[in-house]
C-alpha cells in the first residue's frame, strides 16, 4: 500500500472538518487553513521564538566576558630638562640673506638652541624637532656661535595670547628673544635677568 502524500493528507483534512488532527500540530504543520490549525501555528511559532530567547540567555550566561584589549606602551618620550622644554618643536629662525640673526654679519652656521646632547622628545611616535637659529662664527669657537656654546647667548621663546575682539577666540602665539651677558652664566639663570630683546 502506497503511503499518502503531504498534500493527500491536506486535501483530507480539508475535506473532513471533524478530523481529530485540526488544532494539532500535525494540522498546524501541514499548513491546514482552518482557524484552529492557524492558532495552533501561531502557538507554536510563539513558544519557539520563546525556546529561541532561552537558548541565547543561556549561552549568553555562559560566555566568558571580553577580555580588554592590552593597551599599546605608549611611545611618548621625554628626556629633555624642563627648562627647555618649552622651545622644542618651535620654528626654527632663519633669513634669505644669510646673515646672523643676531648680529646681521654672514652667517653659514646652524645652531641647536636647543642642544643635540639635551636628550629627545617624543610625541604620538614622532620625535619634535629641536630648533635652529643662523648664527656668524666659524662652528663653535667664534662669533655667535661661540658665544651661544661659551654660555654667554641665551634663547628663549616668549610665549603671547591675545583675544580675537570678533570671536572671541583666545589666539595663542610666541616669538623668539636672546640675552646677551659678558660673562658666561647658566641657563636658569639667564632667565631670570633682565636685557632680553626679541629676536
Amino acid at each position: 500500500m502506497a503511503m499518502k502524500t503531504n498534500a493527500e493528507h491536506l486535501a483530507g483534512l480539508i475535506a473532513d472538518p471533524d478530523d481529530r488532527r485540526h488544532g494539532t500540530r500535525r494540522g498546524a504543520s501541514l499548513m491546514c487553513p482552518c482557524r484552529r490549525c492557524a492558532e495552533a501555528r501561531a502557538r507554536m511559532s510563539a513558544e519557539r521564538r520563546e525556546r529561541d530567547r532561552a537558548k541565547r540567555a543561556e549561552r549568553a550566561a555562559k560566555r566568558k566576558p571580553a577580555a580588554p584589549k592590552p593597551r599599546k606602551p605608549s611611545n611618548d618620550v621625554c628626556t629633555v630638562d624642563e627648562l627647555l622644554l618649552p622651545m622644542m618643536g618651535k620654528p626654527s629662525i632663519d633669513n634669505a640673506a644669510r646673515v646672523c640673526c643676531v648680529c646681521g654679519v654672514p652667517a653659514t652656521d646652524r645652531h641647536h638652541i636647543v642642544r643635540r646632547s639635551s636628550g629627545k622628545l617624543v610625541r604620538d611616535g614622532r620625535e619634535v624637532a629641536k630648533p635652529t637659529v643662523r648664527l656668524c662664527g666659524s662652528g663653535n669657537a667664534g662669533g655667535c656661535h661661540g658665544k651661544a656654546h661659551a654660555g654667554m647667548l641665551h634663547f628663549r621663546w616668549a610665549r603671547t595670547s591675545s583675544e580675537d575682539s570678533r570671536t572671541g577666540n583666545v589666539l595663542v602665539g610666541g616669538h623668539w628673544e636672546y640675552l646677551e651677558t659678558d660673562e658666561p652664566v647658566k641657563y636658569q639663570t639667564a632667565l631670570g635677568m633682565d636685557g632680553w630683546r626679541p629676536l
